[in-house]
């Protein structure tokens, strides 16, 4: 392996020491400081008689969760990628600096780049911190405007928990969303229990250390089981600017939404414009509506469509935050975007959080998180803690607008939590399977579709099995993929099933198109179809299933 010469050993060092330092997001002295909490006895056990003090009304604080990445995704944008851009920027200089220094004296075989991987030696081979062969990284949005609806609010009403798998590549978005009524406290004891949005302001301003951060994080960690060994926040306004700056975003809106948001955190343009009305609201809010389809926006259009909640739900808008941090996600490490114009998105991205973010990230994880990137599905597994995770039930409507944990030992959570990452291709697809057992026979109890339908998966994906009459001279297995390309890890899951029980020459899977003129069911719509024939040695020619 070539190794990395002194110069550039120097240079990184001196770009280490400067990495080292994080911008503060807030003013501690100019900000609010919540009442201190007192315990007492609660249904769940001991409650705080007061929350952390905000200087407005609760209902006005909407925040704007940031982005994910690869690697460490920061709400509504990619922190890790923020990173990685202000890294490789930094790196240009300075290996530009060393080249000319160096002038060819290392020879034409020496290898001068030390953000390339292929450069590293075993004395030098940074590495991600993990436990138990994941790496998670935390990452909070906080509205610190000086103006409009968010003034002065230390609330963190995006959190999102990134969770990345190094056996699979596989990364979990996890948010929580701002109502989860959650245990905290200045110690590991959590003694008291309040609205999860609030636990870093109770950290900031009422624990000895003052350190929000150090709060949340024990809150989260206690909720996944999941160790955090990286943390980053963002502010609210860097997100707009980040996504100007890269030229919009391209967001896929799953369907039609129309939702209110505040009239006074618009700009005096959109102001003038704005359809208003002030109905079963706490004053006056501007209606937007989005249509179903690929939308681009600006950064404020983003940030509307991200934070709207009033005729929907806080639930909602933690899918619609990830909804933009995927279109982030695509404009910065998207397949079909030049190199080029990655590396020049990801400047963009640094520039624009650039006094908008807090991290605490050193070269060396800079520089892992560079290699980790060529290997990390940038697909991520989408989770909302939501009254439907895990098939309902572990979370639970409380008093007033509190949503609470069904087990606060979380062992349930965790137990979903594992089972998501086990069935990680069928969870990301969320797909819907219409199997049909043309066999003669009911089906096998060791067939991949039933359980499919069992309650661990109902909550994800919808899969309807049904057996009809055997069809003459068909044998083997077929896997018909409706979705246009969209489903493949669940028709390579089902692929991999069958193979498993009939064997891999009895399987196929067949791409639908205008050639085949196979289309799904009118019934059921699905996005896979599946048609189960007696198996025979040579599988003959493909055949649809039709609903009833």
């Amino acid at each position: 392996m070539k190794k990395i010469s002194l110069t550039e050993k120097r240079a990184a060092a001196q770009v280490n020491g400067q990495m080292n330092t994080a911008a503060p997001v807030a003013n501690p002295s100019t900000a609010p400081r919540p009442a201190t909490n007192m315990p007492i006895k609660g249904a769940n056990g001991p409650v705080p008689t007061t929350t952390p003090k905000r200087p407005i009304k609760e209902e006005q604080s909407k925040k704007k969760g940031s982005i994910v990445g690869k690697l460490i995704v920061i709400i509504g944008v990619l922190l890790l990628l923020a990173v990685l851009g202000y890294g490789a920027y930094k790196f240009r200089s300075i290996t530009a600096n060393n080249d000319s220094n160096s002038s060819g004296a290392q020879g034409a075989d020496a290898c001068t780049n030390i953000l390339d991987p292929n450069c590293w030696t075993q004395a030098f081979k940074p590495e991600l911190l993990k436990e138990d062969g994941k790496t998670n990284a935390l990452v909070l949005g906080i509205d610190s405007r000086a103006s409009g609806g968010g003034s002065g609010l230390m609330n963190t009403d995006t959190i999102i928990l990134l969770t990345l798998d190094h056996a699979t590549g596989n990364v979990r978005m996890l948010s929580f969303p701002r109502d989860l009524y959650a245990p905290y406290g200045c110690d590991d004891k959590m003694p008291y229990k309040t609205k999860i949005n609030a636990i870093y302001a109770y950290g900031k301003f009422n624990c000895s250390d003052k350190d929000g951060m150090r709060a949340i994080k024990a809150t989260i960690e206690k909720i996944s089981g999941e160790k955090i060994q990286y943390t980053g926040i963002v502010k609210l306004d860097g997100v707009v600017q980040a996504i100007d700056a890269m030229g919009g975003i391209a967001v896929d809106i799953p369907k039609d939404h129309t939702d209110v948001y505040p009239y006074v955190e618009l700009p005096a343009e959109q102001q003038k414009t704005c359809k208003a009305t002030s109905k079963g609201l706490p004053g006056k809010y501007c209606i937007f509506e989005f249509k179903k389809g690929v939308t681009n926006m600006d950064g404020q259009t983003a940030l509307i469509y991200s934070r709207m909640r009033y005729w929907s739900s806080d639930f909602d808008r933690a899918r619609r935050q990830q909804e933009v941090v995927d279109a982030m996600k695509n404009k910065i490490v998207g397949d079909e975007t030049p190199t080029a114009e990655k590396a020049a998105n990801l400047l963009k991205l640094y520039q624009g959080l650039q006094g908008n973010i807090e991290f605490a990230l050193d070269l060396p994880t800079i520089l892992a998180g560079l290699a980790e990137l060529q290997s990390v599905n940038a697909n991520p597994l989408k989770v909302v803690m939501d009254p439907t995770f895990g098939g309902g039930g572990l979370i639970t409507n409380g008093t007033g607008s509190n949503y609470n944990f069904r087990d606060y030992s979380f062992k349930e959570v965790h137990t979903v939590l594992d089972f998501i990452t086990s069935n990680a291709d069928l969870f990301r697809d969320k797909a819907k399977i219409y199997a049909v057992n043309y066999t003669g026979a009911a089906w096998p109890t060791d067939n991949p579709i039933t359980p499919l339908t069992k309650k661990e998966y109902k909550w994800f994906m919808e899969v309807v099995s049904d057996t009809k009459p055997k069809v003459a001279e068909k044998f083997g297995v077929e896997i018909i993929d409706y979705s246009g390309g969209k489903k493949t890890s669940t028709t390579e899951w089902l692929k991999v099933k069958f193979a498993e029980k009939y064997g891999e020459e009895n399987v196929k899977v067949i791409i639908a198109d205008e050639a085949n003129a196979l289309k799904p069911s009118t019934q059921y719509k699905e996005d896979v179809g599946v048609a189960v024939y007696p198996v025979a040695a040579t599988p003959a020619a493909s055949a649809t299933p039709k609903a009833n």
